[in-house]
């Protein structure tokens, strides 16, 4: 695929085109425009408002999308107007360059032109402009007996009463059940059925991509048993170190010694300040008699290869095979371990998050209540059962041209 700059006035619009564009940029500025284009059949057939979609992913960016297609269409038709008589009208077209473009390409049928632009003044209220949500809404209402969907479905705004009691039994049938050691995971990561609710609500209802077979494996890991690899690992770096303690700090604290006294060459001090070296010290003392399953990033300092970076030149580096022993362990927890927390906390959500989906999915199947998030599923669908193919025409024949503005993350 050519990337290329955005000229709107020159954009194709008789085939697909995408087009890439950071927060802050003009989406709706380009979007506006674009549609003005289509209404002015500037290089294209002329189109109505009626023959137009746009679908964008926030009830506000609709609004203010709505807000600037009419400001457009109305100054543009007062500016166009009086272009050849008033030298300000003049001049604000003249001025900016896509305007200028536009007045000069119609300029040949220009009363044509203002009579699309009144007719589509009387009729932006109208406009198909659309979040996601709401169309998707509108085409299974709008052909309910290809969509499958019911008329007397009861649309909720506010299913935030349903989510807590379904949470709250998800969470009984998942943890009620378990051991100590599991539910002493499960209280440290996800607390209690609010939270748990928090973690994974916006997913809910949600299309999921199908998984892949590593996906599918990596989900299918017990989160307890990654946390008992990482407490016997934690264990097993606290008994070295429970048993090399002096041999490990010993000769750092007394290179530094020598250095403040001395004046001998071994260790910088600025890696191995005395107050520094001391703090560390404490701090991995107090680690390896503790039962936290942390790990202490002043290990750095007691390994070989930041020993030998933090001798000055021409000293004596502080050598051993502990500190050789030591960077094993330091190397293995952050390529090894260090994930396992965060690992943990996404397998529990997942779990939690699939029970609980099930759940809702299965309530939504025997009630009527709906929520606008629902919307989207059920038109997804609607498009893969048995009126599908007849669905997907009548959708075509709604209009002739549609724009897609869709976020980073949806």
């Amino acid at each position: 695929m050519t990337m290329q700059p955005l000229d709107t006035f020159t954009l194709p619009l008789n085939q697909s085109v995408l087009i890439e564009a950071s927060a802050g940029t003009g989406k709706t500025y380009t979007m506006a425009n674009i549609y003005l284009r289509l209404l002015l059949g500037v290089k294209c057939a002329p189109l109505t408002i009626d023959q137009i979609l746009v679908v964008t992913f926030t009830r506000a960016a609709t609004q203010e999308l709505r807000d600037r297609i009419r400001r457009n269409i109305s100054q543009v038709a007062k500016l166009f107007a009086s272009y050849a008589d008033d030298p300000t009208s003049r001049a604000k077209v003249d001025e900016d360059p896509f305007f200028s473009q536009v007045y000069h390409a119609v300029q040949p049928h220009l009363s044509e032109a203002l009579l699309r632009l009144r007719i589509a003044e009387r009729d932006i209220d109208l406009a198909s402009i659309f979040t996601i949500d709401s169309f998707c809404q509108q085409m299974l209402f709008q052909f309910a007996f290809d969509s499958g969907m019911r008329f007397d479905i009861d649309l909720q705004t506010d299913e935030s009463e349903l989510l807590t009691r379904l949470s709250e039994e998800t969470w009984r049938e998942l943890y009620y059940a378990a051991d100590y050691a599991q539910a002493e995971m499960i209280a440290n990561l996800l607390g209690n059925p609010a939270n748990a609710l928090e973690k994974v609500k916006t997913h809910l209802s949600n299309l999921l991509p199908a998984q892949q077979e590593e996906e599918q494996a990596w989900l299918a890991q017990d989160p307890l048993t990654l946390g008992k690899q990482l407490q016997q690992f934690i264990q097993e770096a606290k008994t070295f170190w429970q048993t090399h303690f002096e041999a490990l700090t010993q000769p750092v604290l007394d290179a530094v010694q020598k250095r403040e006294e001395q004046g001998i060459k071994s260790v910088s001090g600025t890696y191995y300040r005395k107050e520094h070296v001391a703090s560390r010290v404490t701090k991995i003392a107090s680690w390896m008699r503790s039962e936290s399953l942390s790990f202490p990033d002043e290990m750095y300092y007691f390994t070989q290869s930041m020993l030998e970076k933090g001798t000055v030149k021409g000293g004596e580096a502080v050598v051993g095979h502990h500190y050789v022993q030591s960077e094993d362990i330091y190397q293995r927890y952050h390529t090894q371990f260090q994930q396992i927390p965060a690992q943990q906390m996404k397998l529990v959500c997942y779990q939690f998050f699939q029970h609980l989906n099930q759940k809702l999915s299965a309530y939504k199947d025997s009630h009527l209540e709906k929520n606008f998030t629902d919307m989207k599923p059920y038109f997804y669908h609607a498009l893969q059962g048995e009126q599908a193919q007849t669905l997907a025409q009548k959708l075509r024949n709604q209009g002739q041209f549609a724009m897609i503005a869709k976020s980073q993350n949806s």
